[in-house]
Parts: C-alpha cells; sequence; structure tokens
C-alpha cells in the first residue's frame, strides 16, 4: 500500500480521492480491520501533523506540497507503519529521503 499510495501522489489530485481507494483496497483484501488511518500526512514539528489525508480531505494537491507517506496496519498482536517523506510535483512526487534498501518479505 506504501508504493501504491506514492504511485497516486501528483499535483492535481484530489486528495480524498486516493484516500478513498486506499481504504477500499483494504476492505477488498480483506484487511479492513487491520486499517488505521488514510494514507498521508503533513510534515512539521508535532507527529501525524496536518493536513491529514482522508476519504473526507477536500483539498486538490499542489506543488511542493509535502507529505509523510505514512502506512501504518494492525494486527491482533502488533502494528506496522513504513513513513517516508515527499513533495509533491506536476508528475508524481520526489523523496526527501534516501531509500531504505531492499524489502524482504516472507510466509511464516
Amino acid at each position: 500500500m506504501h508504493k501504491w499510495t506514492e504511485s497516486k501522489i501528483k499535483a492535481g489530485v484530489k486528495a480524498s480521492s486516493i484516500a478513498k481507494e486506499f481504504y477500499d483496497i483494504y476492505v477488498q483484501e480483506g484487511y479492513k480491520d487491520n486499517y488505521v488511518y488514510g494514507p498521508c500526512h503533513g510534515t512539521g514539528m508535532i507527529e501525524v501533523e496536518a493536513p491529514w489525508m482522508e476519504t473526507s480531505s477536500e483539498y486538490t494537491l499542489q506543488p511542493n506540497m509535502t507529505f509523510q507517506i505514512d502506512t501504518f496496519t494492525s494486527g491482533s498482536t502488533f502494528g506496522l507503519r513504513w513513513e517516508k517523506g515527499i513533495v509533491v510535483t506536476e508528475n508524481g512526487c520526489d523523496s526527501l529521503c534516501s531509500p531504505i534498501g531492499n524489502i524482504i518479505e516472507i510466509d511464516v
């Protein structure tokens, strides 16, 4: 979902459209109970700062807006949270941080 969110960010897109589709994917894939909150929040001096990207968000993404793509999923005994700072561009977004490297997924 984190990479999906990054692929949807670009100037001119309504924030709520990204948040609605993000939530719908959780539901369609059977992970509704694991959903915590929308895909992005603002960057600043406090944790999870406004503006939030939620299904009720009425704003349109503009060039140079900055966000944390914040994918937070909870399970019955643990949660997983992955954040990445980005800046909105005309054609997508640019990362504000270096890549974390390879992600290794295993089935247990």
